[in-house]
């Protein structure tokens, strides 16, 4: 499916909204949202609901920074991101 970014500047859509990367698994979803590089700006953390991979885009607005790649796949069983 089709994802879109919305930048927030705490209501107001930030003009640096866009289209990220088609994902044609749809048991790939984002899960979680938070600064995991460090540079003060949100990146992403997708998860695979059927196999427990796990993907990090670290984001600068809409592009994908390099660095972007799997992360430790937990296997399904209860396992679950904390927000």
């Amino acid at each position: 499916g089709q994802n879109y970014l919305y930048p927030m500047d705490g209501t107001t859509i930030k003009q640096t909204e866009g289209y990220l990367r088609t994902v044609t698994d749809l048991d790939w979803q984002i899960v979680a949202v938070g600064d995991y590089d460090g540079d003060g700006k949100s990146d992403l953390l997708w998860r695979n609901a059927s196999t427990g991979q796990n993907y990090l885009y670290p984001m600068d607005g809409t592009t994908i920074k390099p660095g972007e790649g799997y992360l430790r796949t937990v296997q399904v069983g209860g396992w679950t991101v904390q927000k």
